[in-house]
């Protein structure tokens, strides 16, 4: 089994994968060591200003984002679906309640991503309890509280939702080749009952 990584300008590993479970590895990735990919994948962990959480890059989105839009985040943490699950789980890059908020006021339709759930990791509190081993992660590596950092369970849940927001986790497939265009989202669920929630194929329409 091969490990592969793409790196932007800086140096800085944006995407890892796995000859296993990826197929197509683009042309520009790197082939890497195990070793290299804790490596790299360290700076990453715990960051609270990265793309997603906060809506400072939203405003510069390719395509605009605009009102009644179904909004689909490509974080690229699909490529580590059922390769590297703890960092698919506990390092993805979600949103927070200042991105939240800004896709109320765009007046979106829907949002999916690419991560474990729809609010970020460290947004599950009291984290202790929730995910125990995140928590002491973060202590030792931040010197912070996250319950102090991090206040609330699952905020962007419940500022989407009851905006009319739906909201759609672990995104993927064929995602990287739909990226940066309009298409139709539509999303088919399997069949529940009495049920908050529940699995959905998610596909997008392209008009040629």
């Amino acid at each position: 089994m091969q490990t592969y990584a793409i790196f932007n300008p800086d140096g800085v590993a944006i995407a890892f994968y796995n000859s296993v479970i990826n197929k197509n590895v683009p042309e520009n990735a790197v082939e890497i060591t195990e070793e290299d990919y804790k490596l790299y994948l360290s700076p990453i962990k715990h960051v609270r200003d990265n793309d997603t959480e906060r809506p400072v890059q939203y405003v510069e989105a390719k395509p605009e984002i605009k009102q009644d839009d179904f909004v689909v985040f490509n974080t690229g943490w699909h490529k580590f679906w059922r390769w590297d699950n703890y960092t698919y789980y506990n390092y993805y890059p979600g949103l927070g309640p200042e991105a939240a908020d800004w896709l109320v006021k765009k007046k979106v339709k829907g949002v999916a991503g690419t991560w474990g759930a729809t609010d970020s990791p460290l947004w599950h509190y009291p984290l202790s309890g929730q995910m125990p081993w995140l928590d002491k992660e973060y202590r030792k590596e931040t010197g912070k509280d996250p319950d102090k950092e991090y206040p609330e369970y699952e905020p962007c849940h419940r500022i989407l939702m009851k905006n009319g927001i739906v909201t759609i986790e672990n995104a993927g497939g064929d995602i990287d080749q739909i990226t940066g265009q309009r298409c139709t989202i539509a999303a088919f669920p399997f069949r529940c009952e009495m049920a908050d929630g529940g699995f959905v194929r998610l596909v997008a329409i392209i008009e040629n």
